[in-house]
């Protein structure tokens, strides 16, 4: 019989903060169009407002899983999650890179979030929060285990 990767406990973690996540969601779409349909403000192209509601579900759900190891088997299989640290740190990389090489700072320097570029910076951000969380889920398991 095959092994699990992911036991009870940490499906139960991950419906639990999906569910918070989701609620979350919610209730920043709600107030989203309120403040859009009764104020009439167009503070970010829509793609970009797009970008910052999903941010903070995205982000919470991501860190609260990822610390409570029911992100991916942090216990069962080291490499995996050493690989998927390895790839949020090259994908980083990449599109700070990319980012400076389209010269894409000036531009929402300049546009805000009417820029083009603005989803990517929110998504360099969520990149970074990622790593320092699976750092931190690391160390935490290093100081477990001695």
């Amino acid at each position: 019989m095959k092994k699990q990767i992911f036991d009870e406990r940490q499906i139960f973690t991950q419906r639990k903060y999906g569910a918070n996540a989701f609620f979350m969601l919610l209730f920043i779409m709600v107030i989203n169009a309120f403040f859009k349909y009764f104020y009439n403000c167009n503070y970010a192209s829509p793609i970009n407002e797009f970008a910052i509601i999903m941010f903070i579900p995205l982000t919470y759900f991501s860190v609260a899983t990822i610390l409570t190891s029911s992100y991916t088997s942090f216990s069962n299989n080291k490499k995996l999650s050493r690989a998927g640290l390895f790839d949020l740190l090259l994908c980083f990389i990449f599109c700070v890179g990319y980012f400076r090489y389209y010269n894409g700072f000036s531009e929402v320097v300049q546009n805000g979030m009417h820029s083009d570029w603005f989803a990517f910076p929110v998504l360099i951000i969520y990149f970074f929060i990622l790593i320092v969380s699976h750092i931190i889920r690391f160390v935490k398991d290093k100081k477990q285990k001695d």
